[in-house]
């Protein structure tokens, strides 16, 4: 079975340092390292794009 690799999501700096330790553990060929990076990628949260606001902040009353 053939895994994709997950990619990083813009703006995140979790993903942009496994990224990039990502990328240096596959030049200095230690595949549990990537392995490590891909997870951490993969599986760390995400904020919403959604903004939330307070309903009061929009006139609505709770």
């Amino acid at each position: 079975m053939i895994r994709l690799e997950p990619i990083a999501v813009e703006g995140c700096r979790v993903c942009a340092v496994n990224s990039r330790s990502r990328a240096i553990a596959r030049d200095a060929g230690v595949p549990t390292a990537v392995a490590y990076c891909d997870a951490e990628i993969r599986n760390h949260p995400h904020r919403s794009p959604i903004v939330r606001r307070p309903l009061r902040a929009l006139g609505i009353a709770a």
